[in-house]
């Protein structure tokens, strides 16, 4: 199975598996709303809340280390780029832009997009824009380091779907801004300056992912980045 195939079946699985986890929870705690005001009904709604965090680290922990599994997939598959020559094309577009006296930043722009992604032309391109008192713009990296900038992006990804607790990002949003106001009145607990976090995570899950999860997480990356992970 490629790695990308691989990863959607894992990721989707565990998001499935934290919904009902959240679904269950939620249906519990609607049911002990009525007993609210009572000492058991306190004491069944904090052991439902528990239950659902320990179930979800729970989660996470049998799938941590199948994630990680994945993504060391992924990094052996990042093999160095081999130093291709330059197709006759590019070489002919090196050659005339050294004889150019001054390079604008479009031009360089514009060079680097049509030299792709062969890294001996770009470092080629790197060298004429230095001679002419220029520098290639911070953006750009070379293609082996795309792609290990892809893993690590695939890694934060999957670390802040193990921290996800099922909901989508309104739900978090909604959820806050009803504990900040209700702490705002005098009726709840301060709200932690981290109380947003999760939204990351649930705007990751909100994706519809098909069969590419890594193209949703990497939507900026190369064919060719994407490629190599696989």
């Amino acid at each position: 199975m490629h790695n990308h195939m691989h990863l959607h079946a894992t990721w989707e699985a565990y998001r499935k598996q934290v919904r009902q986890l959240r679904d269950t929870y939620t249906n519990r705690m609607k049911q002990l709303e009525r007993y609210a005001d009572s000492e058991k009904g306190k004491q069944d709604m904090e052991k439902a809340e528990k239950d659902f965090r320990d179930g979800l680290a729970a989660l996470a922990d049998s799938y941590r280390g199948k994630f990680d599994s994945i993504i060391q997939d992924m990094e052996k598959a990042v093999k160095p780029e081999s130093m291709t020559p330059p197709s006759p094309e590019q070489l002919a577009l090196l050659q005339m832009l050294d004889l150019r006296d001054s390079l604008d930043s479009d031009e360089i722009e514009a060079a680097i997009k049509t030299l792709g992604t062969n890294d001996a032309a770009i470092k080629t391109l790197g060298d004429i824009v230095t001679r002419k008192g220029k520098v290639l713009p911070p953006s750009w990296k070379p293609l082996e380091a795309q792609k290990r900038d892809a893993v690590m992006t695939v890694r934060r990804a999957v670390n802040s779907l193990l921290q996800w607790d099922g909901r989508t990002s309104d739900e978090v949003v909604s959820d806050y801004f009803t504990a900040r106001n209700d702490f705002r009145w005098g009726g709840g607990a301060p709200v932690p300056q981290n109380a947003l976090a999760s939204r990351q995570a649930a705007d990751i899950e909100a994706g519809t992912y098909y069969s590419d999860t890594l193209r949703h997480i990497l939507p900026d990356a190369s064919r060719a980045v994407i490629d190599a992970l696989d």
